[in-house]
């Protein structure tokens, strides 16, 4: 995407470094009237002017003096001679060559006349007056010389005015011969006028007043423009202020203000600021369009072209700036033209299309094309001058821009007028249903609010102090499991009741919820779940089935807390409603998508409970004799799409319900898995005394931790980084003590085989297998445990002092 903001700042900062800095180049103006060749002193004899003083207040000289065009390359010998000027010959457009003037003047009043020759357009580089008195007996003063074009300071001119003037004073009866030089790098034309001092004055007090208008209307809606982008932050009104001030600095630049008013002293930049700003202008006025037309989406093909079109323009900027100007301007025009023609096409596109901006468009393009036009036709000289072609281009261009400004406020007004029609519908209709339920629904949030909060007060504080009294004690180590799993499901109710009061303060907020995901073994966490849940299912006697269908990832990332406390709440339902038959907890993959279920052989739920089963505080018709509260299911669902996850269920009358919980599933390496530490327990250092244990995982991660865990029950502990080295290790580590223990992944292991022919070679060896996943191939043997990773210390230290007690090991 191009970043037209960035483009913008970088060009402004050259054409001010360019104003500011660039230096000026001298137009070589001789000191006396170019020598004439023979061909061209060979001119027929020059009228003479007659003049009469205040009452001729303004005389056109287009037509009335001769011309001479001095030539850059050599001509031929038969060079042209003076001739009479015409205005059309005035009129060259782009050329490298001179062109010379000449009258003869003679003041024919009694009084003496003050006179000013002005030569517009204001835009002309170089002009140069040459005069001198022709005496009555056939000789002539020195020639003198007097400068105003734009390679002269503004302050060395011999009249403070935008266009180049020169004054002069003609006493009754003086003869005068004026030659008048004028050359430029931009588009040449010559308009000379003779005026009286004080018709002038009044001339140029009207032409002040006229400019400044214009500038000033097109000024004002440039800010209203750029005021409507900071307000609106919309770039396309940005654009329109970049456009208009372009222009308006670009007009003012055309007509001498700018050289006047803003860089009186950079003689070169005067020049190349009537390319660099006319290009930029038609760049902001093609940006603007594109902006508000979105042309990106609605027109790319068109867009895409228009980028590469404005690149090329860019680079025509460059060239007017830094290089050869002519060469600049020249490559500018067609650049110009190709926006233009963009311009056209694609807001007639819009047009048809329905935009309500776009047929405002492509009038304001036509209106510019056509004020453009006729200053285009005199700029390549096939006009001549003409002060309505000057004043065109700044009328119709900020009369455009206006009726876009206008189209486009109009728009806003309407869109912001349905919005709010809209806005005032919806309020209607929201308010009518919000009224009706606002009653009830305050006063029954409010005393579920109450209700939830007194059980958190009155259920935490026992509940708390159960747990810091089992953390307290210090039993046997018989007596450790028991004491961890007390803890552990003090804990969890905490939990729930954390829960209940965040669902008390906000009932569907379900972005309280905080998940965080962690790698777990799935078969572990499942299996450890199986086993919290065997107290619920002996109080409703009910059993629990365990199904893991294959094929299931070892390892899942996921919130293990949170599917904990989903599953127990399926869990607890199931054994207290399933009337003494059998709960399933089944594990599967569908669709990328993760699948736990819980099914029982209670009563059922009729369609109509199931759709409203788990909003809250609402039970079956046929457990509501039963103790509860009806939010167990509610908070569960919004836990589980807290999680990205759904909660749903399957029921019928009489053939027990199903409730899915469905995840996305996330793979996960084993490495990635946390295991728990062990935590200090009586005895537990003792139980490896006299023990050699070889350690043997594909993953270098659990290795360490089991290697770990072993060192800190007593054992002798080492590991094999590769299956070949089990056998040697094995030998090795029999040799070395009184007990031999394998702590190894059944998925490790090369086969069930194998390990039975180690069983035959070293008897005395016991087998400590910590499997990812469920492995029904490995048979329930003596001297054999088989635990879930990544074996909690509730399972991890049992197994050890039931392996080492059966050797008859134990300290």
């Amino acid at each position: 995407m191009v970043d037209w903001r960035r483009w913008a700042v970088v060009l402004g900062a050259a054409v001010a470094f360019a104003a500011a800095v660039v230096p000026a180049q001298a137009w070589p103006v001789p000191d006396l009237p170019a020598a004439v060749p023979d061909a061209a002193s060979e001119a027929p004899p020059q009228p003479v002017i007659a003049l009469q003083g205040a009452a001729l207040a303004r005389l056109a000289l287009v037509d009335r003096g001769q011309l001479w065009i001095e030539h850059t390359e050599e001509r031929d010998a038969g060079a042209a001679p003076w001739r009479p000027a015409e205005r059309r010959a005035l009129s060259p457009g782009y050329t490298r060559d001179t062109y010379w003037l000449r009258w003869t003047l003679r003041q024919d009043g009694t009084e003496a006349a003050r006179y000013v020759l002005v030569v517009d357009p204001a835009r002309i580089e170089s002009v140069a007056l040459y005069r001198r008195r022709l005496l009555p007996d056939g000789s002539a003063t020195p020639w003198t010389r007097e400068r105003a074009g734009t390679d002269v300071a503004f302050h060395q001119r011999p009249l403070a005015l935008r266009e180049s003037a020169f004054p002069m004073r003609i006493d009754p009866g003086e003869i005068w011969e004026l030659r008048l030089r004028a050359a430029s790098r931009g588009a040449l034309s010559i308009e000379p006028t003779l005026w009286v001092a004080e018709a002038l004055v009044e001339e140029q007090q009207w032409r002040v007043w006229r400019d400044g208008m214009l500038s000033a209307v097109g000024l004002t809606l440039a800010a209203l423009a750029a005021g409507l982008a900071v307000s609106l932050r919309d770039r396309g009104y940005a654009w329109i202020a970049a456009f208009l001030s372009s222009a308006m600095v670009y007009e003012m630049a055309m007509r001498g203000t700018a050289f006047q008013r803003f860089w009186p002293d950079a003689t070169d930049w005067a020049q190349r600021a009537l390319g660099t700003t006319g290009a930029l202008t038609t760049v902001f006025q093609l940006m603007a369009l594109a902006t508000v037309l979105r042309l990106r989406v609605t027109q790319p093909a068109v867009h895409r072209t228009l980028v590469a079109v404005v690149g090329l323009s860019l680079v025509a900027v460059a060239a007017c700036i830094v290089a050869d100007y002519q060469t600049g301007t020249q490559m500018a025009a067609p650049t110009n033209l190709a926006l233009t023609a963009i311009g056209l096409i694609a807001s007639f596109r819009a047009m048809r299309r329905g935009d309500p901006v776009g047929g405002v468009w492509l009038c304001a393009l036509v209106g510019v094309v056509l004020g453009m036009a006729p200053r285009y036709f005199s700029l390549l000289g096939f006009l001549p001058y003409a002060d309505w072609i000057e004043l065109a281009p700044s009328m119709v261009g900020t009369a455009g821009a206006a009726a876009v400004l206008v189209a486009m406020l109009r728009l806003l007004q309407r869109e912001r007028l349905q919005q709010a029609q809209a806005l005032e519908a919806a309020v209607v209709e929201r308010t009518a249903e919000l009224a009706r339920a606002s009653a009830h629904a305050q006063a029954s949030d409010a005393a579920k609010g109450r209700l939830l909060g007194h059980i958190g007060h009155d259920l935490r504080a026992p509940l708390a102090s159960i747990v810091q009294l089992t953390r307290r004690l210090t039993p046997g180590v018989e007596f450790e499991s028991t004491r961890q799993a007390l803890e552990h499901g003090g804990v969890m109710l905490l939990d729930t009741i954390d829960e209940l009061q965040r669902f008390a303060r906000q009932p569907t907020a379900e972005a309280d919820v905080e998940v965080l995901n962690a790698p777990v073994y799935l078969h572990g966490l499942l299996h450890e779940l199986a086993l919290q849940s065997q107290a619920l299912m002996l109080a409703g006697k009910t059993r629990l089935s365990l199904v893991m269908d294959e094929p299931l990832p070892a390892v899942v990332a996921l919130d293990a807390r949170r599917v904990r406390q989903v599953l127990l709440n399926l869990l607890s339902n199931a054994a207290k409603y399933g009337q003494a038959g059998e709960v399933v907890l089944q594990a599967r993959v569908d669709g990328g998508q993760l699948v736990l279920s819980v099914t029982d052989e209670g009563p059922g739920l009729a369609p109509e409970e199931l759709e409203r089963i788990f909003d809250p505080f609402t039970r079956g018709r046929t457990v509501s004799a039963m103790p509860g509260l009806g939010l167990g299911l509610a908070i569960a669902r919004q836990t589980m799409r807290a999680m990205g996850g759904e909660l749903s269920g399957r029921s019928a009358p009489g053939q027990g319900s199903r409730f899915i919980a469905e995840l996305p599933l996330i793979e996960a390496t084993e490495a990635e898995v946390q295991w728990p530490s062990l935590q200090t327990q009586a005895g537990m250092e003792r139980i490896g005394d006299g023990w050699v244990a070889v350690v043997w995982d594909r993953c270098a991660a659990v290795r360490e931790v089991m290697l770990e865990r072993l060192l800190q029950c007593g054992f002798d502990a080492r590991e094999v980084e590769r299956a070949e080295e089990l056998p040697g290790a094995l030998e090795e580590a029999a040799a070395a003590g009184q007990g031999l223990l394998l702590a190894a992944s059944p998925e490790s292991l090369p086969s069930v085989e194998a390990w039975h022919g180690w069983r035959t070679r070293w008897p005395a060896m016991k087998t400590l297998l910590c499997a990812a996943s469920p492995r029904r191939d490995w048979p329930g043997e003596a001297g054999l445990v088989k635990l879930p990773k990544p074996a909690p210390q509730t399972l991890w230290v049992p197994a050890l002092w039931a392996l080492c007690r059966e050797a008859g090991a134990r300290s």
